[in-house]
């Protein structure tokens, strides 16, 4: 197999040096491959095949995107990611030891060509943020934080410094940490894809609950003042807005926000709101009219 464009490797068993030897030369013939995920239980079998990977000279033209699945790295990640310079799609999920030192990244071209960021339940070093931000800059497109952001208004700042580009923007953050998304809204005006949830929840269990899930208690937020000021920025682009969050919006929050959307002329297609207090038939039926006469009615959108 020489033309493989897209490779998923699952390393759930024990080391084996016959199928690690076989993987490795595998990847060694490879010229066209563009998307790798790996999926790795075991640290020194992953270790192998992605200094393999990261050590290919064909693969660091040809790999547009690469997903990591608790992967258990070496202190180098970044130097070796750094070495894909056509790299446009980066996923990290429940990865341990994601470091590295940016001076010794010389390359002014590195990561920017990304597009795509998404990180899941994993802490990523302030500075190694930052540094992709910066470097992706107008490039980077989709930004997902699937794991409470701890540094939130730094990387807010840094999103609206570097990445004014930006379409999809997804965050876990706790009720603190609201008001950042104002300034979000105004600096980044291509954004048509907005989606915060409360740092408690766990989206997985939001997007498939089973018959017995009850979501955690959530801090209550009064949210008419940040209504308000939200409803005078939502950049004209905006598509989707969905807000998972104990926020208390009372009736007239939600028509003062809808008339704003009304009058700023924007085409909404869901607006979503979940866990909100006292959000009852009267705050649904604001949202359905508004969207109906958009021609953009959804069954989820409240």
């Amino acid at each position: 197999m020489k033309n493989v464009q897209y490779l998923r490797l699952s390393l759930r068993n024990r080391k084996n040096d016959l199928v690690c030897k076989n993987i490795v030369n595998l990847l060694q013939t490879q010229k066209y491959l563009k998307k790798v995920s790996l999926f790795s239980h075991v640290s020194d079998f992953f270790q192998d095949i992605w200094d393999t990977l990261a050590s290919s000279q064909l693969l660091h033209k040809s790999l547009t995107s690469i997903e990591f699945h608790e992967a258990t790295f070496d202190n180098s990640a970044l130097l070796q990611l750094s070495r894909f310079y056509n790299l446009k799609h980066l996923k990290l999920y429940r990865c341990r030891n994601f470091i590295g030192e940016i001076q010794e990244i010389n390359n002014l071209l590195v990561f920017q060509n990304l597009s795509q960021l998404i990180i899941c339940k994993i802490g990523v070093n302030p500075r190694i943020l930052e540094f992709l931000l910066k470097r992706s800059n107008r490039s980077l497109n989709v930004l997902e934080f699937h794991d409470h952001v701890l540094n939130f208004h730094e990387t807010v700042l840094w999103c609206t410094s570097f990445c004014q580009n930006l379409s999809r923007f997804v965050a876990s953050i706790q009720v603190n940490q609201i008001w950042d998304i104002i300034l979000l809204f105004k600096e980044c005006k291509k954004l048509d894809y907005f989606h915060i949830y409360d740092a408690k929840l766990l989206i997985e269990d939001e997007e498939e609950p089973w018959d017995e899930y009850r979501p955690p208690e959530l801090e209550l937020f009064q949210a008419n003042e940040l209504l308000k000021e939200l409803g005078s920025c939502i950049p004209m682009t905006m598509k989707t807005i969905k807000i998972w969050m104990n926020w208390l919006i009372t009736i007239e929050d939600i028509e003062e926000l809808i008339s704003k959307c009304v009058n700023f002329g924007l085409n909404m297609k869901v607006l979503e709101f979940r866990h909100c207090k006292g959000f009852g038939n009267a705050h649904k039926e604001v949202i359905r009219n508004y969207l109906m006469n958009n021609n953009n009615y959804h069954n989820n959108s409240f």
